[in-house]
Formats: structure tokens, C-alpha cells, sequence
């Protein structure tokens, strides 16, 4: 019995998709555990992804959740450890990647939260989106975890009690040599946490095959971009690269964007400019009011869609007062639940109605809602849409076989959504 390649720990959903769907394509078959142990009986995935959703719980139980999927993780056999990070640093991202050191039993991890294919770069240590430091960003300043510091240096300075060090732009853009050469002056000046700075593909590889070729033993934490680069760099020479196709049941594509994103509601509306998609606007306000009533609505609303041979997107038609409803703290609870209920009820109701293909979620918190509304054990990584944009296979529950892609709320330009379905609809039919 082998042992899975990788293990990643990820905070939400999204990042554990996008981290694990980026290994899957080069080839190396991955997994992310959703509930229940890995039936190591069947064949064992190279990779194996658990999501702690611990982003927006307090630090204390981050690092718990974070110190259990680890220890499974370790259970597993798993030869490396990546510590997924939220690209624009949200959540406990010192905290976390504490436990998961100790934890692991490992004395210092290199950093890079870089993807700059979705636009995130790092120059001096300083993180930017899309060219503009992110502090001044929607992303930085995100009403549940805002992040107000830009050095990811001093972000993790603030946020553990470890020595820091910096590789920076001009070693990377040398090569390999000398970014090693970089690492071994820090290190032997006490640094136990490298950052390293990247704008570029090119950046990323250079920095995988600089930790791949001397520093493998060590935890690497970063964005879906750099376990990318990492898959290509230390994927099995035995990688299945031929695998069999990607196939798609029958059936409509069912689209759910909770994101409150601005980003989201616009490639929400490039939608309506296909005439195979229905968008199917929700209110907050009635659903947290009513959400019974809401589902049974939305469910005729989007069967009627899905009748006619229409995919469908439900979205938010009014994401500022829902933002404004979650952040008023008496209600935050209550409301997350309602909506959690709003979303099970609804799914329940188009799966038991209608023939469904798949779901394309938008947003971590809104992810995790459906696969455990589905009752979902695993989701079965296939590849990426595109960089950022997984696609993986519903494992057990009510959606068992269907395919999923999850988006974070942020990534992508306006055609985003659109790209997906066109993808989707190029994938064959299953003849099953």
C-alpha cells in the first residue's frame, strides 16, 4: 500500500480545490477529504487535501482544526506537507502555519503566497493585487478578514514568534543558485520563516525547483500557484498523465454564487448574454426572513429553467444588504444559518426533481455549504478550468457523480462564469 505524495492543509473550500485541483493537472491523481477517513482500500491518491474552514473561526479554534487535519494528514503517510494560504493573507495565516510546524515536528517553512496568474504578486515582500498594493485593495480590506498589512515580512513578524527572511525579486529573477544561496545566508542567521517574492509563472518554478532540489523535508506554504509549480517540480515520474478522460453526466449545470465579491455579481451578469443560462436572482432580505418559502420558489423557478434545457444561476440580487444583514453581530449566527438551510433545501429540491450535470460554486463559505447540504464524503480533483478554477467530482451523498467547480470570489475577469460553462459544455457526455 503506497502512500499519497502530498498532504495539504487548506482554511476553505476554494483554497483546497484550487490547491489540490492544480497538482491533479500534472497529473497526479488528488483528493479533498470533506468528512470520515480515507479508505486507503482503494486506490490511494497522490494527493490528499483536508479543508479545516477555519478562515473565519477564532484563532484558538483554527489552530485546533488546523493541528487535527495535520496529525491525520501525518496518519496518512503523507511524504510532504503544504500549508495552503489565502493569496491576499486572510485568515490566521501565522497561527496556522505555527500549528502546522509543530505539528509536524519541522523547525521552518518558506512562504509564497503569490499566484500571479490570478493577479497576486509579491515585490519586497509586499503583496499587490492586480498591481496595487493590498492594502488599498476590496481583497485587503474584506469585511470578515481584513488583513491591513501588506508585508507579508511583518504580517508574520506579527502573527508568530519566528525569525523572518526574505528572498528577494532580484534573487529569483538569477535562478535557482541564487536563491538558494539567498536561503542559506538567512538561515544560518537564525530565520526560521522564508518569504519569497514573486511576479511571474517563471518566478514561481524557479522557487519550486530551488526548495524540490535542496530543501524537499521542509513545510512549504503558499497559494494554489506555488503548489502548482511544486506538482511540476515533484510530481512522480510515474504521474498518471493518462487517465481516463473527463466525462459529464446528463443533465444542467446549476450555478451558485453566495460570494459577496463585486467581481461575483458581474460575471453573474455577463451570464445573461447567453441565452443557455437563466439567472434566477434570490433576495437575502425574504430569505432570512422566510427561507422555507424562498427555497420552495427558487426550486420552481430553477426546475422550470432546467426543464427547458437552460443552466441556471442563482446569485444574490442584493449583495450590499446582505453584507450589511451579516455584519450586524446579533444576527450573524442565525442568518448564516438560514442561509445554510436556504441553500440544503434548494439543492435537495433540483437534485430529487431534475437530471443535474454538475455545480459551480462561487465562494468558500458558499462551497462549503453545498457539499455539506449534498452530504458529499470527498470531492475527486479532475484538473482546472483554467488556473484558479478547479473541477473535481462529487464523491457519496446526494450529488455522488456529479461534477463540481468552485471559484473563489475574486478570481477571474468579468467573462469568468461564462468560460466555465463553455468548458463544461465541451466536456463528453458519459454514456452512462
Amino acid at each position: 500500500m503506497t502512500s499519497p505524495l502530498f498532504g495539504i492543509v487548506a482554511d476553505d473550500l476554494t483554497g483546497a480545490m484550487d490547491s489540490a485541483g492544480a497538482m491533479a493537472t500534472h497529473g497526479l491523481s488528488a483528493e479533498v477529504l470533506l468528512k470520515g477517513d480515507l479508505d486507503l482500500s482503494r486506490t490511494t491518491p497522490d494527493v490528499v487535501c483536508i479543508n479545516t474552514q477555519s478562515r473565519l473561526m477564532s484563532e484558538r479554534q483554527a489552530v485546533r482544526a488546523v493541528t487535527g487535519a495535520t496529525r491525520r494528514l501525518l496518519s496518512l503517510g503523507c511524504a510532504r506537507l503544504y500549508k495552503k494560504i489565502d493569496s491576499t493573507l486572510r485568515g490566521h495565516v501565522g497561527a496556522e502555519l505555527t500549528a502546522t510546524l509543530q505539528t509536524a515536528g519541522k523547525t521552518r517553512a518558506f512562504v509564497c503566497p503569490a499566484f500571479p496568474e490570478m493577479g497576486r504578486t509579491t515585490r519586497g515582500g509586499l503583496l499587490h493585487v492586480e498591481g496595487q498594493a493590498l492594502t488599498v485593495t476590496r481583497e485587503g480590506n474584506d469585511p470578515f478578514s481584513a488583513v491591513g498589512e501588506a508585508s507579508v515580512v511583518r504580517l508574520l513578524q506579527q502573527q508568530t514568534g519566528y525569525n523572518i527572511g526574505l528572498v528577494p525579486l532580484e534573487d529569483v529573477e538569477q535562478g535557482g543558485d541564487a536563491v538558494v544561496a539567498r536561503v542559506e545566508t538567512l538561515l544560518a542567521g537564525g530565520c526560521n520563516l522564508v518569504v519569497m517574492d514573486a511576479t511571474s509563472r517563471e518566478h514561481m518554478f524557479t522557487l519550486a525547483s530551488a526548495l524540490g532540489n535542496s530543501y524537499s523535508k521542509d513545510l512549504v506554504a503558499g497559494s494554489a500557484g506555488m503548489a502548482s509549480a511544486l506538482a511540476e517540480v515533484w510530481k512522480k515520474e510515474t504521474a498518471d498523465t493518462g487517465r481516463q478522460a473527463m466525462t459529464r453526466p446528463a443533465g444542467s449545470f446549476v450555478i451558485i454564487s453566495g460570494s459577496l465579491h463585486p467581481a461575483s455579481y458581474e460575471q453573474v451578469q455577463q451570464l445573461s448574454r447567453s441565452s443557455s443560462v437563466k439567472l434566477v436572482p434570490v433576495s437575502a432580505e425574504a430569505v432570512l426572513q422566510s427561507p422555507h418559502r424562498v427555497a420552495l420558489t427558487t426550486v420552481r423557478d430553477a426546475a422550470d429553467a432546467v426543464a427547458g434545457g437552460h443552466d441556471v444561476a442563482l446569485y444574490w440580487q442584493d449583495p450590499k444588504s446582505l453584507q450589511a444583514l451579516l455584519q450586524g453581530a446579533p444576527f450573524t449566527r442565525v442568518s448564516v444559518q438560514a442561509i445554510a438551510g436556504f441553500f440544503g433545501s434548494v439543492l435537495a429540491g433540483l437534485i430529487l426533481q431534475q437530471d443535474l450535470a454538475g455545480l459551480v460554486v462561487v465562494g468558500g463559505e458558499t462551497a462549503q455549504m453545498v457539499v455539506k447540504a449534498v452530504g458529499a464524503t470527498s470531492i475527486e480533483l479532475l484538473g482546472e478550468v483554467r488556473p484558479g478554477i478547479p473541477v473535481g467530482r462529487l464523491v457519496g451523498g446526494l450529488a455522488d457523480g456529479k461534477l463540481l467547480v468552485t471559484k473563489a470570489g475574486g478570481f477571474g475577469g468579468p467573462s469568468a462564469l461564462a468560460e466555465v460553462i463553455e468548458y463544461l459544455r465541451s466536456v463528453p457526455q458519459s454514456e452512462a
